[in-house]
């Protein structure tokens, strides 16, 4: 039997389609008020973790697949209280990925952007976990701070190879300049086991380091500065509320 949320994402998806395929800034979608507790509940992060790792395993850029979790995204970000826009992300000739933003309500440009990419490739490993995370972090932070500043930012064609990878990154970074935002960028990615690491090229205020330094991504080379956060994802996600919170 089909679950409610598989039926959600088919019920969305025909909104995701028209606007993944309009090549440009969709607008806001109308947001509703956020619920729940403030903080990040774990049953909740391995239950969006399922829907990614069973039901869409396979995201390639530009699939219908990619498209059904981005349309999932953008209708658990508006469920938890956020205007949500969707930005067109080309892949090659007629093919889209898309962006979806959860914007903040504070008129001002974001002080931090936390992202998550959503698409896979091969031989890349399940990411289920690190988009629940992203999900519930979202919503707990609405709770805890309506007004907040903080934009998150679900990635896609981010694992690919077409057009050098990093598709989702480069027209994100591309919005920030437009902007002319210099926000800190946190990457959610490694939920799992081991300690809680924020790591990058310089020491995060707030956050416990690993010693790990980043790799070289378009973050880097556009000049800001970001971190990747790793770890299991009850301690993670209480880590990050506090510092996104604090």
């Amino acid at each position: 039997m089909m679950s409610r949320i598989t039926y959600a994402v088919l019920i969305l998806v025909g909104l995701g389609a028209m606007t993944a395929c309009s090549g440009g800034d969709a607008g806001s979608a109308p947001a509703v008020a956020a619920g729940g507790p403030p903080e990040v509940r774990l049953e909740v992060v391995e239950r969006h973790a399922v829907q990614f790792d069973r039901d869409l395993e396979a995201r390639p850029a530009g699939s219908q697949q990619e498209l059904s979790a981005a349309t999932y995204i953008l209708g658990h970000l508006q469920r938890a209280g956020y205007g949500a826009r969707l930005e067109a992300v080309p892949v090659e000739n007629l093919v889209n990925s898309t962006d979806v933003l959860a914007v903040p309500t504070s008129a001002a440009n974001p002080a931090t952007v936390v992202t998550v990419a959503y698409d896979t490739a091969a031989g890349t490993a399940h990411s289920g976990a690190d988009i629940g995370l992203f999900l519930e972090l979202a919503r707990a932070l609405k709770v805890a701070d309506p007004d907040h500043d903080v934009l998150f930012a679900a990635l896609g064609a981010e694992n690919t190879a077409l057009g050098g990878g990093n598709l989702g990154s480069r027209r994100l970074l591309e919005l920030l300049d437009e902007q002319g935002a210099d926000p800190l960028v946190i990457t959610i990615r490694g939920v799992g086991s081991g300690p809680v690491c924020i790591d990058g090229p310089e020491p995060i205020a707030g956050a416990p380091g690993c010693g790990e330094r980043a790799r070289a991504d378009p973050y880097a080379e556009a000049g800001l500065t970001h971190a990747q956060a790793s770890g299991p994802p009850e301690a993670l996600g209480r880590t990050l509320l506090d510092l996104l919170h604090g």
